[in-house]
């Protein structure tokens, strides 16, 4: 955890950027000033090769101006879920719990999904996961984002135990988000 970083980048050319990262490491959750807003997950696949870093995709999306132009790099389409590996007992658990708790309400801010990455219902296999539940994995870093706001908020450590930031930008959007 001592190595996750909040990483702001003003270029002379492209758009402004915050990531949230490991020391030494690519995108792996961020925002423009163009409210392109990107995540990684711990999605296992099948069939990995070489090819193109993930972590390449993430970052070069961060430079695009809108949505459409970044376009998704998820699973969330049948065929790719049809082929995606096993995925463990937590990653069910965590993904039911978010699922009930965005169904919960209709409308949600940025608040109520902190509240949400603070989830601790479920022990173990709960969304916001600790070291001492000895399931192997904890979480290191959270980011809650309102793209339309250029709102990016950040957090080192669970949800429940970080200090929150606002990550500021200095630019605004020259044109608005497709």
């Amino acid at each position: 955890m001592k190595h996750v970083i909040a990483l702001h980048r003003v270029p002379d050319e492209g758009p402004e950027t915050w990531t949230v990262t490991c020391a030494g490491c690519q995108t792996l959750m961020g925002m423009n000033q163009h409210g392109v807003t990107v995540g990684t997950t711990n999605l296992k696949t099948k069939g990995a090769r070489v090819g193109i870093p993930y972590l390449s995709v993430l970052h070069k999306a961060l430079k695009q101006t809108s949505r459409d132009l970044a376009r998704a790099k998820h699973c969330l389409f049948d065929p790719h879920v049809a082929v995606e590996a096993e995925l463990s007992e937590s990653t069910h658990a965590r993904k039911d719990r978010m699922q009930a708790i965005l169904e919960g309400s209709k409308q949600h801010t940025v608040d109520s999904l902190i509240h949400a990455f603070a989830d601790r219902t479920d022990g173990r296999l709960s969304i916001s996961r600790f070291a001492e539940d000895n399931s192997g994995a904890t979480t290191n870093a959270v980011v809650v984002c309102d793209p339309a706001n250029l709102d990016f908020r950040a957090c080192r450590g669970p949800a429940d135990e970080g200090d929150w930031e606002k990550l500021e930008f200095e630019r605004q959007p020259s044109d608005a988000m497709a």
